[in-house]
């Protein structure tokens, strides 16, 4: 869509000043572009998370599960119950690190940015030392999670350092 000039605009007296309607023009562009989505948590509803919760332990229990029908069924409770989809990265790597099988969870971890899984498993493992220097958790099956995610290309080392490594 081509806009006309701010200029012409003010010449033919459909705005009183061009540069100020230019401002405008530029503010609001940037609000379109680079305003974040703020997910409003009481607007979330918990049935869809309890739902999540089952669809990953239904997996944990019987070990067989379509892997695109995963994936689709994540993305369509995140859809259906507008859930925040940090939230669900979170949930995500929990049921991973119960049962860290790579086939399974392919499909829905393409389905994330990278940099979100690296980001968050970085501060699972930050919580885990802290927590371990009251001895009240082991680190091991999250380590074990990150070592498949590694493994496969879908994390790299270097993300995970600055979390891990003090």
């Amino acid at each position: 869509m081509k806009l006309l000039e701010p200029t012409l605009l003010e010449e033919i007296g459909l705005v009183a000043n061009a540069k100020g309607f230019h401002t405008k023009i530029v503010r609001f562009r940037t609000a379109q572009l680079y305003t974040q989505n703020k997910f409003n948590l009481l607007r979330e509803e918990s049935e869809g998370y309890s739902k999540l919760i089952v669809l990953f332990a239904e997996y944990n229990i019987n070990g067989v599960i379509d892997p695109h029908g995963l994936a689709k069924n994540v993305l369509a409770l995140i859809g259906t119950f507008d859930l925040d989809p940090n939230r669900v990265i979170d949930i995500f790597l929990d049921a991973f690190e119960s049962r860290p099988l790579i086939q399974a969870f392919d499909a829905l971890i393409k389905e994330f940015k990278l940099s979100s899984i690296s980001t968050y498993l970085g501060l699972k493992f930050q919580r885990i030392y802290e927590a371990e220097q009251s001895n009240s958790k082991s680190s091991i099956p999250l380590a074990r999670a990150a070592a498949v995610l590694i493994s496969n290309e879908f994390v790299r080392l270097e993300e995970l350092y600055p979390f891990v490594f003090r």
